[in-house]
């Protein structure tokens, strides 16, 4: 069956097209559509969200993913390929990694259709892209922003998340006998370029989180010591590139609250979501990107995070034991692992929050928190530093 047109903007979005999608007949009686559900212009797509029912009488809750409308915003999607990225997920790796661990399912939400649209000027048809997800708000999930937290229970599950994922990706490399960023050629950071437009964002970063803080009087050896990674940034990216790739592994990429689904009734799981930057990296790039982010402030001191990364560390080991540990997956104990978390894993946390800093800054008291960790607790400059700066 030849695949339904991909919609160039939310008016397309129709009940014949859904009809298409759904290979069921669907009712333009009851068809509800909102637009625009996002606010901002930070996304690296637009989303239709959908309430409608089919001539049988079964009810649909559908999200409808297409690229985003703000100009700069697509043209990182499209020249990044982050939508292409996130369709293959839920067509590919992701079934390959239910047949790993099953288990997984229960975090993922359920996709009806992914397509990726190619320019062909014979048949008039510009490149887009679509993902139709099922829609979990009117089952009780909903989203905790970066202003607000995670309650430790929450957190925890993301963390067990994380390393039954990490696992399931391990399992699934051995047996392709291949790299995975060799299987799926559209995973993020496997270019040595270091010149895309998402670490420019990161280079151009360190400016603003000096200007951001000093806007705020706030944190002067903090942003005296951006001040000194500054010069260094391009070698500083180029670094954190580099050590990514030893015990490199499938993560999420982006894992931090605003990219999982949380509800309160126990029976449910968390969902995570948003898997545009799956991606190819040490997967301590993953963990410290999600315990930073993610952690309640008052929990943000390095006793707490080091609780919280032997959390990840033994359910990790514990699904390795599980399974035998096929392939020899505990390739670092404790202490190498931990080590390499509070150099090269902060280093790259510092980044992922200098390419997004303006997102973040409507929670300057937390955002400034976060940074004095990295700073003053995880002395990440002075690691970073130690690694750039010619002897």
């Amino acid at each position: 069956m030849e695949n339904p047109p991909v919609p160039l903007s939310s008016e397309s979005v129709t009940p014949s097209w859904v009809s298409q999608v759904l290979r069921t007949k669907i009712s333009g009686h009851d068809f509800q559509k909102e637009t625009n559900i996002q606010s901002g212009s930070g996304f690296l797509s637009s989303m239709v969200r959908l309430r409608c029912e089919a001539e049988d009488g079964q009810n649909f809750n559908i999200i409808v993913k297409l690229l985003p409308e703000d100009s700069t915003m697509l043209e990182l999607t499209v020249s990044e390929g982050f939508d292409k990225t996130e369709v293959n997920f839920y067509k590919e790796v992701g079934p390959d990694l239910l047949k790993i661990l099953p288990d997984l399912k229960q975090y993922l939400c359920h996709s009806y259709y992914g397509h990726i649209q190619h320019a062909d000027e014979e048949k008039h048809l510009k490149y887009a892209s679509v993902l139709v997800m099922e829609d979990l708000k009117p089952q009780g999930y909903y989203t905790i922003n970066f202003a607000a937290e995670e309650s430790m229970a929450q957190f925890r599950e993301v963390l067990e998340f994380m390393a039954k994922f990490h696992f399931a990706g391990m399992v699934l490399e051995t047996r392709k006998n291949a790299k995975l960023c060799q299987v799926y050629d559209y995973l993020q950071g496997v270019s040595n370029s270091g010149t895309s437009m998402f670490y420019e964002m990161a280079k151009g970063g360190f400016v603003e989180i000096i200007q951001l803080l000093s806007d705020h009087g706030l944190s002067q050896p903090v942003i005296e010591a951006y001040r000194k990674m500054a010069p260094h940034s391009d070698s500083i990216i180029k670094k954190v590139q580099e050590a990514s790739k030893e015990f490199a592994c499938l993560i999420h990429g982006d894992l931090w609250s605003n990219n999982c689904l949380f509800n309160d009734d126990p029976q449910f799981h968390t969902k995570i979501i948003d898997w545009q930057l799956l991606g190819y990296k040490d997967p301590n790039y993953d963990v410290a990107v999600t315990i930073v982010s993610s952690i309640p402030v008052k929990q943000l001191t390095k006793e707490k995070v080091t609780e919280s990364l032997q959390h990840y560390y033994e359910t990790f080991v514990a699904e390795c034991t599980k399974s035998g540990d096929p392939g020899n997956l505990i390739t670092r104990d404790w202490d190498q692992f931990s080590k390499f978390f509070y150099t090269w894993g902060m280093s790259y946390t510092m980044l992922w929050f200098l390419m997004s800093s303006d997102s973040f800054s409507l929670n300057i008291p937390r955002l400034v928190k976060i940074y004095e960790f990295l700073i003053l607790e995880a002395n990440v400059h002075e690691f970073i530093l130690s690694q750039v700066e010619e002897v």
